[in-house]
């Protein structure tokens, strides 16, 4: 293992991150965007044991760099790639003086134009109608759902308390029938 003098950088990992293949580069994405080895599996549906050891070969490659710092600099690196990308197929163009630029306007009568607004800077945002299936069903927050249970496991569990419900209530049923008998 080679030791570096300084934290890596994405020129050193320009070599490990061109090798990588489709899929390492879609965990890469996942991992940078905080999800969990569970999480990136179900994704991208891979084995939670092939999405470790897809993170530790490259982690291994890169001289045991932290998971999060890999991705960060992957995602770095695929940035810088898409930039030199859109360089090459759109070479620069001269500078042009801008004609249209505004000028500095001492004049009071041209005070009363209106000033209009560039395009906007995000798009507004869209609101959603939730009905009553969502107290039924979570919604997924950050990726994850908010019982943190995969839908199979959560099925089961409603299906056991379910049965324990029944069971209780059949209980309850019977002690108040012999109760009742004592009573009599």
């Amino acid at each position: 293992m080679n030791h570096r003098a300084g934290p890596l950088t994405v020129e050193d990992c320009d070599l490990c991150f061109a090798a990588l293949k489709e899929r390492d580069r879609n965990c890469l994405r996942l991992v940078a965007r905080n999800y969990k080895t569970k999480e990136i599996a179900r994704h991208l549906e891979l084995s939670e044991h092939t999405i470790n050891k897809i993170i530790f070969d490259i982690r291994s490659s890169l001289h045991g760099e932290y998971r999060g710092s890999v991705a960060r600099l992957f995602v770095e690196w695929e940035t810088r790639q898409e930039q030199i990308a859109a360089a090459q197929s759109h070479p620069p163009r001269a500078q042009v003086p801008d004609i249209l630029a505004p000028h500095d306007r001492s004049d009071q009568d041209r005070s009363d134009e209106p000033v209009t607004a560039g395009p906007p800077l995000a798009e507004p945002q869209r609101s959603y109608v939730v009905s009553r299936v969502s107290t039924l069903v979570p919604l997924r927050v950050g990726g994850k759902q908010a019982n943190h249970l995969p839908p199979r496991e959560t099925l089961v569990t409603i299906a056991v308390l379910a049965a324990a419900a029944l069971v209780a209530l059949g209980s309850a049923v019977s002690l108040l029938t012999s109760l009742s008998g004592l009573l009599r």
